[in-house]
């Protein structure tokens, strides 16, 4: 018989050939896309612009530590006894409020004016606060718009006042230097019954976004030998 013939192991291939062959095989992995992802930077910017938009709330407590600090310079207030100063401060707002709209509901006016807001101040405030209230605010408004404006001229009082009689003179004190309107003026008419008509329409009314205040003047002048009329 025939000797049989010897079988050879098989050859054994290298790793690397393995792990070659699988890679060539195994499909590409997808990678995304640059374009999809937004950048850090643009997010960070994005953040940013929403914190500006935001609004910043109108308080009362600088106020509050101001009148503080004057009544007593020593004493310090903390932030949550301010923030329930601040609401009361809003509370007695909107109950004034209220308060003159009704007011001007029943007497059927249009508008609230200065005498509705003093009503209403006695009504929801007690005894001395209430006249204490009005005497200061009467000379806050006093204060700040009890002139004329610096865009009034004395054509626009000859046409305002001419309304209700004939007006001889319409004249505005200026500043000699500057010749800037000090903000007063005064209007002559013809016949006092004509003027006591415009003192009781233009007093305490609006002209060109100011407050302004309507009354008779003093004519009494100094005799020439320097004597006066008491």
């Amino acid at each position: 018989m025939a000797p049989k013939a010897e079988k050879k192991p098989a050859e054994k291939k290298p790793a690397e050939e393995k792990k070659s062959a699988v890679a060539e095989k195994a499909p590409a992995e997808k990678k995304p896309k640059a374009g999809k992802k937004l950048p850090k930077e643009a997010v960070a910017g994005g953040e940013k612009r929403k914190k500006r938009t935001k609004k910043s709330v109108e308080t009362y407590k600088i106020y509050i530590f101001k009148v503080l600090k004057q009544v007593h310079p020593d004493i310090g207030i903390s932030s949550k006894s301010m923030v329930i100063m601040n609401s009361f401060i809003n509370d007695i707002f909107e109950k004034l409020a209220g308060e003159s709209s009704k007011l001007a509901r029943y007497n059927k006016k249009p508008t609230i004016t200065s005498r509705e807001i003093q009503t209403a101040v006695r009504l929801v405030l007690p005894g001395e606060l209430a006249k204490h209230a009005v005497s200061e605010g009467t000379k806050a408004v006093t204060k700040f718009t009890s002139g004329l404006s610096f865009y009034t001229t004395e054509k626009t009082l000859e046409s305002m006042f001419s309304r209700f009689g004939e007006v001889t003179e319409a004249r505005l004190i200026k500043d000699p230097k500057t010749l800037r309107p000090k903000g007063f003026g005064f209007v002559s008419f013809q016949s006092e019954a004509d003027a006591l008509k415009a003192l009781k329409a233009l007093n305490a009314t609006i002209v060109d976004g100011r407050l302004i205040f309507v009354e008779f003047a003093n004519t009494e002048r100094p005799e020439i030998d320097g004597s006066s009329k008491k």
